[in-house]
């Protein structure tokens, strides 16, 4: 009987365990829920971090594509955190995205604002003075801290207020925006500097005052600056050279005082005036067998102002006029010219003539006389660090091996002059005498030559240089050259070196003499050709690779862009600092 109910209960266990194996679990239900369900940033936007808790992956969408905000990733899984990056907001209007997370058939959904910017809308933006916005100004400031000012009255702060530059073009900035302050509540004062108008007609300027510093402007106030003019009489120009066999050339006249036209007594005889148009005067030169000089004498009856023509007769040469630019500069306002930026190959080359007196030999400290370059960068001249007066030379920047830091030692590059050939009188230059001088540089063959009249007078094989980047702690490296800086004064802090012909980093490294022929190359200038017949004295201005060419044979009376014409085609005119001290020469 026992072995019976033994059997049984093993049949109930057997039935028990077949029931349990045929049973199904219910599927797991989707879920998904975020750690917030919005944010609402300021108009400056930001960023914010969301947690998604799930089970299992999840995706991410929005319901528009708004490039204001971008969402770290759009899929994912449980304990994920998703980093939504806003940008600022800057219309007037409240932005919103909504985004939602997606777990099988679970959704939750986070919704992102942007509050719309806060504009202040003036209701008061009115000149005080000057009331008429007409502001003028005298010929020249009576002490150096002079300045003019001009106020407004507004309800909104002066840090939102800005002042818009004239377009300058061509014509050299001779009144700027320097600063702004808020002596008062109400009041804002801008402050302008200005230059001396040496011309004999006004000037003016347009700027405009406005209440932010946007394309359209909230208010906005036209002031227009007027500076008198200098009472004179100014030339076109003060030297004219006229061919033995004679002729006639025209002298224009720009006044505002009455004057009188005389010529002096001794050229009476053989110089009269034939023709008068709105200040347009034509004279005529007789014939002679020899050289005769001449003036002609612009002056008020009294003679309290004049100015004054000289004539040379002579034989004509090549180059009958030159520039002396001692204690005077000139420079370019360059134009965005890829030619001159980034250069590789470069030929520098100029007629000179001047005071170079060989000095006493001082290491470190000698006389310069610069030729044209910038200065740190790339610098054509005469003397310099550890050279005599007298001698040409070559610098430029070159890092030096053996640095840990690149960017430090970029910093602190030192000029490396390019011969040391100190008692090397190959290398110097006669005083006053018309001398040819010329560099090359070639970075890509690592080559350096200085040439005087044609001749190669030194050169410098930077065999163990490296040429550009990356940059190599174990070699020396160098790079392109750019030209094409834009011009200032070198007056910020930190200076901004910029490019001069006849000036660098001090008025005392000026140019000692005369100037012709000032000619830049974006190409080396094989030896040949500096040989080439009257290759000194002129080229034609469309040559393969010329990319600057003042002549200075001018003659003019101005100080603003155009005084020195540029014959290349990329016509980048020079200003010069002062009125050019023109002088009658024959070269050849």
């Amino acid at each position: 009987m026992k072995k019976i109910y033994l059997l049984m209960a093993a049949s109930v266990l057997l039935l028990a365990g077949c029931n349990d194996d045929t049973k199904v679990d219910n599927p797991t239900t989707d879920a998904i829920s975020l750690d917030a369900n919005d944010k609402t940033f300021d108009a400056e936007g930001g960023t914010v971090d969301v947690v998604v808790t799930s089970s299992s992956n999840w995706t991410l969408t929005r319901d528009y594509e708004f490039d204001w905000v971008t969402p770290s990733t759009t899929t994912g899984s449980n304990g994920d955190t998703v980093t939504f990056t806003v940008e600022a907001n800057t219309t007037e209007e409240t932005l919103e995205s909504v985004f939602t997370f997606t777990c099988g058939e679970a959704r939750a959904e986070f919704t992102i604002n942007v509050s719309a910017q806060t504009v202040v809308t003036p209701t008061l933006f009115e000149l005080i003075d000057p009331v008429s916005g007409v502001a003028n100004i005298p010929v020249k400031k009576q002490n150096d801290s002079d300045r003019l000012e001009v106020k407004i009255e507004t309800d909104i702060p002066y840090t939102q207020t800005f002042v818009k530059e004239p377009e300058w073009g061509d014509e050299v900035p001779w009144i700027n925006f320097t600063s702004k302050t808020q002596p008062e509540t109400g009041v804002v004062v801008f402050s302008f500097d200005y230059t001396e108008n040496t011309d004999v007609e006004e000037r003016e300027a347009t700027f405009t005052l406005a209440s932010d510093n946007s394309d359209n402007p909230k208010k906005s106030i036209t002031l227009k600056v007027i500076q008198d003019q200098t009472d004179g009489i100014r030339l076109n120009r003060t030297k004219f050279v006229v061919p033995l066999e004679g002729g006639s050339f025209d002298v224009e006249v720009k006044a505002n005082v009455n004057y009188i036209v005389e010529i002096d007594d001794e050229a009476k005889s053989w110089l009269r005036q034939t023709a008068s148009v709105d200040g347009k005067y034509t004279f005529t030169a007789s014939a002679t067998p020899g050289e005769r000089l001449g003036k002609i004498l612009f002056a008020t009856p009294s003679g309290s102002l004049a100015t004054q023509a000289d004539i040379s007769q002579k034989e004509e040469s090549t180059i009958n006029l030159a520039g002396n630019i001692a204690h005077n500069r000139a420079w370019p306002n360059w134009k965005d010219e890829p030619r001159l930026t980034g250069m590789t190959t470069i030929t520098m080359e100029a007629l000179v003539n001047g005071n170079f007196k060989k000095g006493d030999f001082q290491v470190g400290d000698d006389r310069y006389s610069t030729i044209m370059g910038i200065d740190g960068k790339f610098m054509f001249r005469i003397g310099g660090r550890n050279f005599y007066s007298n001698q040409l030379s070559l610098s430029w920047i070159e890092n030096q091996p053996n640095t840990t830091d690149p960017n430090e030692q970029l910093y602190f590059d030192r000029l490396i002059e390019s011969m040391d050939n100190h008692d090397d009188l190959t290398c110097t230059i006669p005083q006053h005498t018309w001398t040819h001088v010329a560099a090359t540089f070639d970075i890509p063959n690592k080559m350096v030559r200085l040439y005087i009249n044609g001749e190669l007078v030194g050169e410098d094989d930077r065999a163990d240089i490296k040429y550009g980047v990356p940059y190599d702690s174990n070699k020396c490296t160098i790079y392109p050259i750019d030209l094409c800086v834009p011009h200032n004064d070198e007056l910020d802090d930190p200076v901004t070196r910029c490019f001069w012909v006849g000036y660098s980093y001090h008025e005392d490294r000026y140019l000692d003499g005369m100037i012709s022929e000032v000619r830049i190359w974006d190409r080396v200038l094989a030896p040949a050709e500096f040989k080439e017949p009257g290759h000194f004295y002129s080229v034609d201005p469309n040559s393969n690779g010329l990319v600057a060419y003042w002549k200075f044979d001018d003659g003019g009376t101005g100080t603003g862009y155009g005084t020195i014409k540029d014959h290349s085609p990329l016509g980048n005119d020079l200003a010069t600092e002062k009125p050019v001290d023109w002088q009658f020469v024959s070269i050849p």
